[in-house]
């Protein structure tokens, strides 16, 4: 997220007192980071349900943060795993505000009173997680709509990370493929051995959509009021 380090040190320590000066948005190993104010931050959150209207609770079975420098036209997808601890909001069931614990920021999504709450609850946590940094918006994603966004952009071609035959025959690591709405699922969803590989193969899914749905929009740029 091109966060400048701006805090000179010797030996990997810094004095207290040039910690008070430099009044940075973060520290690390000893040294200072001030955030890029370029950046606009969008949080993508996967979730697993059919649709907006289905009344049950769930988690945040994806959550990736997308983050566009409008300055040099560039974008960063920070993947964020469902199992990372966080600080997130408990409520009870009748809406009110119990306390702020620490627990899987899947379950931020779980305590929302509806679609809009949940996918707020889960920007706070994931602010909070990144030195809380500003989310400028959301853009949740259900399981009935991920094919109809694939398709609309033509489909998503993406070089296979891993072994996946065991889902279709053709799809064989390092494999070129394209990804078509009724597969997408498949390649999102579809759980190895190592939670990191399903977690990395999204984010490799999501960089890849962008760059079809670029295309897609330089040749009919009404596609995204569609």
């Amino acid at each position: 997220n091109r966060l400048r380090n701006k805090l000179s040190h010797t030996d990997g320590e810094v004095s207290a007192s040039a910690y008070d000066q430099a009044e940075a948005d973060a520290y690390y190993n000893g040294n200072s980071y001030y955030y890029n104010n370029d950046l606009v931050n969008i949080l993508l959150i996967g979730v697993y349900k059919d649709s907006v209207k289905d009344k049950n609770s769930k988690q945040a079975d994806a959550v990736f943060l997308v983050s566009f420098n409008p300055k040099d036209n560039t974008a960063n997808v920070t993947a964020i795993s469902r199992n990372t601890m966080a600080d997130i909001e408990i409520y009870d069931m009748n809406g009110e505000y119990l306390a702020t614990e620490k627990a899987q920021i899947c379950l931020s999504y779980a305590y929302g009173k509806d679609a809009e709450e949940s996918s707020q609850l889960t920007c706070k946590a994931v602010s909070r997680l990144l030195y809380n940094i500003p989310i400028n918006g959301y853009y949740t994603v259900y399981m009935d709509s991920i094919a109809q966004i694939v398709d609309s952009v033509g489909g998503v071609t993406v070089t296979v990370p891993e072994d996946l035959t065991d889902v279709y025959s053709h799809w064989k690591k390092d494999a070129t493929v394209t990804i078509t709405g009724k597969d997408a699922i498949d390649y999102l969803r579809h759980r190895s051995n190592l939670s990191e590989e399903r977690l990395q193969r999204q984010k490799q899914f999501i960089s890849a959509f962008a760059e079809s749905a670029k295309k897609a929009v330089l040749k009919d740029i009404s596609l995204p009021f569609n």
